[in-house]
This record gives structure tokens, C-alpha cells and sequence, in this order.
């Protein structure tokens, strides 16, 4: 985020969706999609993005975190935003919990048509507690919206494709059941249902009733004993009822849209994974909901003043950058990562279940998957192949000549692989599953058939979420939980470690001469120099992206979707590429080995749901 800021009442009236959210893991989630670009200042500070949907049309968002969960503190944070923004409408984006049901199940997301509200209950000796229920349909908007969604899922097709988290695994083992028999096997069946047959579906998203209370209900009997009361109830969740209150006037009623990633069903033990998918899937939802048109019509930027600031100016394009070639990819809603081939002849663009090859000619090369393998790539040494994590454990291989799988190996382990590495030598992979880095031998013959084991390779993490080589493989840099560590692949033993802001990283990547990482995680990105002793640098501004130049000496990042190169030893600014010269909001980039071409990828105002990737020549002549 820039750190424009600017009063309440300079945009009051101008802003078309107030979002709230409660957790730090929820609010985060929203930021990163809506990528605010200005602070407001009232009765509370709002992040306010601008979203364009055409070169003259957008809307403008501002984004609040409620600091408690319950009734009272979202009743609070609603009323300021009201009083101070005046919004269009109000989203509450976050995650709740679901009953066990064979139509929706984790990760999905619920819509709330109708609110029953369990807040007010006798607790009466020696009797279940009674409640006074409290149901309320929603405003006639949010009614009429929900009502078509049917019709809705080829205009929102894709909504998950910004997840940049593999499918979390369910295990079902009798510990990871809670309550009485009927209800472990009624929670079983459910799950069972959803998750032992692959191929897995698409999470989905659906209206119906949500539950609402200052209660936290991880309890089967009080959900047996609420669902009595409301049968139609589809899951819980702590702050709709007070939003709800708010935004209830007297001369007028605000449209306020529920929308509630499934963290948990009640009877089954919340995994950390799934709260962080959920947080994910609420905000993508919503997030694409918006940008379709849907909810509202976009303004003219002539009725919209904080996004006529943002009006693209004509293109001007620096000296020192040449545009070499642009390619729209079509089938695709939004490219997550751009992966260089090690000799600098292609770059792999990933997606949620495909990814798009592209080389520097112009020639494209498509490859699918059914198991969500697609982020964080990672080629082999002698560019043919590439590898990537499956949702249920494991490795596919795909040959990038052919375009096609080549192969699958499973290990022992059914947990998600969250990251892969292919080893400088070509014969070995790491794979990250959960607390363990696994080391797979594998062999390619000369028919091309595709043979290999695993076996640990370092225990005792948390939960190991992204790794990487490092170029001469004497190294590996792996993330555990917000905490990022060296270590010496002959010994395994940790050279050096950091705490870094966040929790969760997207990715790591070394520098080309194995003297520092670069890392971006959730808003952040920033390099550690490990031997000199020093902590991590944060870059600031909330940067997207991160790639070291095949010398090392520069950076690409990109910051309020422009690219921006800096000098490693200062990380000065040397040269940048607004949207003004690209006609891009740019999300990704990332220098090509060996050269100093520079691959971008993002929307276009042209065809906002086909991104659009640019290969740009840097001239360091016409750079300070």
C-alpha cells in the first residue's frame, strides 16, 4: 500500500463496497486480492482500493478490520463505516463453520440468504439452554442476487483460481472425530463423500441459512440442540447479527452480503490448513463477485472521484525497457507465478489447474493436471521436464516437449506437497509435505519412462511450505511457519535462520551467486543476506513478486502493479514500468537466467479475465 492517505469525508459517498473482516488471517486475505492503494482516515482508518473493470468504468472498496469477534464489535465497526464511508454495500468476508452435509464441505463457500440469530438464551438450571430465535431474511438486494446465482457460475468460473494454496488433505482417523456415535458417523459419511474419491471437485460456493451467535459452536449437542430450532441452518458464524443491526436505519438499509469460507465442520477437528484455505476462499469469492458487474454496475469515472484519479494516462515507455512480445492467454482467470526454464527459452506461467509455456518466439505449450499441482514450479536442469506437488501427495512430472504428464510417484505420506525443488544434478527432487522435506530418486530412460522412491530428508519441522536449491546445490532455504533457515544439503544441518513478518511465504528464490534468498510472503517481500549475519530486508510497499537478475546485481518486483527494478547492495530504485507504458496491472514478474529479459504478467483493461503476459527487454546502458 502507498502511504497516501486522505480524510473520510473526501470519499464519502464515492465508495461502492464496504468489506469487513475480523481475523488477521481473513483480512489479509482481502488485501492481498483488492490491493488497496490509499489509507483513509475517520472514525476508523480504511484501506480503500481501486478496481477498474474498463478503461472509464471501476469501483472503489474500502477494506476495515473489526479488532473482536461477537456482535457488539461488528455492530461498532459497521456503524463507523457507515457513518464515514456511506458505502453501496457492505460485505462481510471471512470463515465459519458447517454442519456435515453431502452437498458442502470445507473450503467451500456459504452465502447467507437468511440469518437465524441464537445471541439471546436462558440458561436455566438443570435444563438445555433455551433460546429466543431471532431469523431475518436479507435486504431485497441481496435477496434478488442470491436467488440467481444458478445462473451465476459461467460468469464466476475460475473464482478459485487466486487460491495459491494446494486442496489441505482430510484424514480420517478416529481421533479426528468428536461427539457422539451417531453424529462421528453422520460426520464421516460427509466427508468420506467429499474427499475419497479422486479426482476432488472444484470448491463451490452456494446460498442458505447462517447461524449467527456471540458462541463459538464447536459443540454436537449444542448444534443438535440448534439445529431443532432452525433446520435449514448450513453452518456458523459470530458477527452477521451485529452488521445486520447497523446497518439497519431508520430512513435507510444498507444490502449487507455474508460470504463464509468453510473452515471447519462441527464434529471434525479444525487443521490449520483449512482455516488458511477457507480465509483464501472467502476473499477470492468475493473478490471476483465484485469484478463481475453483478452486485453493481461499474461507475463512470466521471461518478466515481477516487477512481478518476486512477485514469491511465497514455502510454510512455521508458528508454531503458524495449517490448519484445505480449501474449493474451485465453482459459485463464489469473496467472499466479512466472517460472523461468533454466537455459532462459521459455517461462512457465502457472495457473490453478493448468499452466501455459510460453518461449521467447511466441510459441505456446499448454499442460493440465486434476490436482491442483500448479504453483511453484520447478523445471529440471536441462529445461525438458517440470515438476509439481499433488493435493494428495506426491509428484507429476510433465515433459514440456510433448506437453503431456510423463508421470506420477507417491510416498508413504498422503499429506498435501506444498513446494518442489529439482536438484542442480537432474536425478534428485525435494518435495515439502507438512514437517517433513523429502528427497525423491528418480530416473528418466531412454524411453522415457519415469521411475522413483522417497525419503525423508529433514524432520521436525512445523509445516514446511515452500524450499528451493540453491544454484550450485551445496544449499537449500526452506520456510517453516514464518521462519526461513539455511541449511547444508550433505550435513542437513542449519547454517543460519530468520524470523520473517508473516506466517505464510508464496515463495522463495536464491540469488544466482548462493550468497542471499529473496522471499515474498503476504504483502511483504524482502532479501536476507545470511552470511553476513544481518536479518532479513523488507522491501516495502507492499510488493507482489521478486527475481534476482542473472548477475545478481539488480531485483524485479512489481509495487502498486508497476514493475520496479532496484540495486541489490542498496535497494535503490533504478527504473520502473507503470501501467501507463504497460497497459498492465501487473501482479507478477521475474528476470530470465542468462539475460536481461524481464517476463510480466497481469490483466488488461482490454479483457480483464485474460491475462496477459510481456517479455521486456532491460537496457542497463540507459539505467543510473
Amino acid at each position: 500500500m502507498t502511504e497516501s492517505k486522505t480524510s473520510a469525508t473526501e470519499v464519502r459517498g464515492t465508495v461502492d463496497f464496504g468489506i469487513i473482516s475480523v481475523r488477521v488471517d481473513e483480512f489479509e486475505a482481502v488485501l492481498k486480492r483488492f490491493a488497496p492503494n490509499q489509507i483513509v482516515e475517520g472514525t476508523r482508518t480504511y484501506a480503500l482500493s481501486t478496481l477498474s473493470v474498463t478503461g472509464d468504468t471501476g469501483y472503489s472498496v474500502a477494506m476495515v478490520r473489526t479488532p473482536h469477534q461477537g456482535h457488539l464489535a461488528a455492530a461498532q465497526t459497521a456503524e463507523a463505516m457507515i457513518n464515514d464511508l456511506d458505502p453501496r454495500w457492505i460485505l462481510l468476508v471471512g470463515i465459519g463453520g458447517a454442519l456435515p452435509d453431502a452437498e458442502y464441505t470445507l473450503g467451500d463457500v456459504m452465502l447467507g440468504v437468511r440469518t437465524v440469530d441464537f445471541s439471546v438464551q436462558a440458561a436455566i438450571q438443570g435444563r438445555p439452554p433455551e433460546f429466543d430465535i431471532r431469523g431475518s431474511y436479507s435486504h431485497p438486494k441481496v435477496e434478488d442476487l442470491l436467488a440467481f446465482v444458478p445462473a451465476l457460475q459461467k460468469d464466476l468460473a475460475g473464482w478459485t483460481d487466486s487460491i495459491q494454496l494446494p486442496l489441505p488433505e482430510v484424514l480420517l482417523a478416529d481421533d479426528k472425530f468428536y461427539g457422539d456415535a451417531d453424529w462421528q458417523s453422520k460426520t464421516r459419511r460427509s466427508l468420506q463423500g467429499h474427499f475419497s474419491k479422486p479426482p476432488l471437485r472444484n470448491r463451490i460456493f452456494l446460498p442458505g441459512t447462517i447461524g449467527t451467535s456471540n458462541t463459538l459452536v464447536k459443540d454436537t449437542d449444542l448444534a443438535v440442540l440448534l439445529g431443532k430450532f432452525a433446520r435449514s441452518v448450513m453452518g456458523f458464524e459470530m458477527e452477521v447479527g451485529g452488521v445486520l443491526t447497523a446497518a439497519r436505519r431508520k430512513d435507510k438499509e444498507y444490502p449487507v452480503l455474508n460470504i463464509r469460507g468453510v473452515s471447519d465442520v462441527v464434529g471434525y477437528k479444525r487443521d490449520p490448513a483449512w482455516t488458511a484455505f477457507a480465509c483464501e476462499a472467502a476473499a477470492a469469492f468475493a473478490h471476483r463477485l465484485v469484478l463481475s458487474g453483478k452486485i453493481l454496475p461499474p461507475r463512470p469515472i466521471s461518478a466515481a472521484p477516487s477512481i478518476a484519479k486512477r485514469a491511465e494516462p497514455a502510454r510512455v515507455i521508458p528508454a531503458a525497457f524495449e517490448l519484445i512480445r505480449s501474449q493474451t492467454l485465453t482459459g485463464i482467470v489469473r496467472i499466479h507465478g512466472l517460472t523461468w526454464s533454466p537455459d532462459g527459452t521459455r517461462v512457465a506461467c502457472e495457473a490453478s489447474s493448468t499452466a501455459t509455456l510460453l518461449n521467447t518466439g511466441g510459441r505456446l505449450v499448454r499442460i493440465e493436471s486434476n490436482s491442483g499441482a500448479f504453483h511453484n514450479l520447478s523445471w529440471s536442469p536441462d529445461a525438458r521436464y517440470i515438476v509439481g506437488g499433488t493435493a494428495g501427495g506426491g509428484l507429476v512430472i510433465w515433459d514440456t516437449d510433448e506437453g503431456g504428464v510423463l508421470g506420477t510417484l507417491k510416498n508413504a505420506t498422503s499429506y498435501a506437497t506444498e513446494d518442489v525443488s529439482w536438484a542442480p544434478t537432474g536425478r534428485e527432487i525435494l518435495s515439502a509435505q507438512e514437517g517433513i522435506v523429502h528427497l525423491w530418486s528418480i530416473e528418466i530412460d531412454e524411453w522415457n519412462n519415469l521411475t522413483g522412491s522417497s525419503q525423508p530428508f529433514i524432520r521436525g519441522g512445523s509445516n514446511f511450505s515452500r524450499l528451493a536449491y540453491s544454484p550450485d546445490g551445496s544449499m537449500l532455504a526452506t520456510t517453516d511457519r514464518g521462519v526461513i533457515r539455511i541449511w547444508d544439503t550433505a550435513s542437513k544441518q542449519c547454517l543460519a535462520d530468520a524470523k520473517l513478518s508473516h506466517s505464510f511465504v508464496w515463495k522463495i528464490i536464491w540469488a544466482p551467486d548462493n550468497k542471499a534468498v529473496a522471499y515474498w510472503e503476504i504483502s511483504n517481500a524482502g532479501i536476507w543476506e545470511f552470511g553476513t549475519g544481518n536479518a532479513p530486508v523488507s522491501l516495502g510497499g507492499q510488493p507482489q513478486a521478486i527475481s534476482f537478475s542473472h548477475d545478481a546485481a539488480l531485483i524485479a518486483t512489481v509495487v502498486d502493479q508497476s514493475l520496479q527494478i532496484l540495486r541489490r547492495d542498496n535497494l535503490g530504485l533504478v527504473a520502473s514500468l507503470v501501467p501507463a507504458a504497460t497497459h498492465l496491472s501487473t501482479s507478477n514478474a521475474a528476470f530470465a537466467p542468462g539475460a536481461d529479459l524481464i517476463a510480466l504478467s497481469g490483466e488488461t483493461k482490454r479483457k480483464p479475465h485474460d491475462p496477459e503476459i510481456q517479455l521486456w527487454q532491460l537496457d542497463r546502458l540507459k539505467i543510473p
